[in-house]
């Protein structure tokens, strides 16, 4: 009885310390019908440039509003969000951003939603952020994949790209002279978040008004 006793505690006592570790690793920041924003740990012994105090927020929208991806579900090239919901997004990354450790990345998954009242179908695209010296990283995992709308614990949320190899699947990033990629990858974007982002970006900044 008491061996029984004993061995149910030590389970419950791994039990716990597994969850405390998985809690540990995964943090939701931000949750919406748009975008799910979660703190993950970095891989390997990577160390991140967070906190991240500086980045504009008129100038991430205008990065996500410019995103264009090869979708295998379209079979062609669409935005991977609207200039409107990409300055939502951009708001509430700037403030996640804020809040990251060093050795934390960011698990961004992005929802998109087509079809009628009836027959909306969610589709959700995986991404790993993280700033470092060159700039704010990207790397695309899930892409364009269609999304169960149950919300359970069950649920899985698309897959973030990885540093060590490339996972992307769902489609490809199409490239563009504002942002350059990553060193022998096609999944891995790199964007400056300090700099004065560039005319040809799909956003552009409200001009001042002038009194007449």
């Amino acid at each position: 009885m008491f061996r029984t006793i004993t061995s149910s505690f030590v389970s419950f006592l791994l039990a716990m310390s597994l969850l405390h570790s998985v809690n540990a690793q995964a943090t939701m920041l931000f949750s919406s019908n748009l975008v799910e924003i979660h703190s993950i740990t970095t891989e390997g012994n990577n160390i991140n440039a967070h906190p991240v105090q500086n980045a504009d927020e008129t100038a991430l929208g205008q990065l996500f509003a410019s995103i264009r991806i090869n979708s295998d579900v379209e079979e062609k090239i669409i935005y991977l969000m609207s200039e409107s919901d990409a300055a939502k997004l951009a708001k509430q990354v700037v403030i996640s951003l804020r809040r990251l450790q060093p050795e934390q990345d960011m698990h961004l998954v992005i929802y998109r939603s087509v079809g009628g009242f009836l027959t909306t179908k969610r589709f959700s695209t995986g991404i790993r952020m993280f700033a470092n010296d060159v700039g704010l990283n990207l790397i695309f995992g899930q892409l364009d994949t269609f999304q169960n709308e149950f919300r359970g614990p069950g649920r899985k949320l698309a897959h973030p790209g990885s540093r060590s190899n490339t996972r992307i699947k769902g489609g490809s990033l199409v490239a563009a002279d504002w942002f350059k990629f990553h060193t022998g990858r096609k999944d891995w974007m790199i964007y400056p978040i300090v700099t004065t982002p560039s005319l040809k970006l799909r956003m552009k900044p409200e001009q001042p008004r002038t009194n007449d």
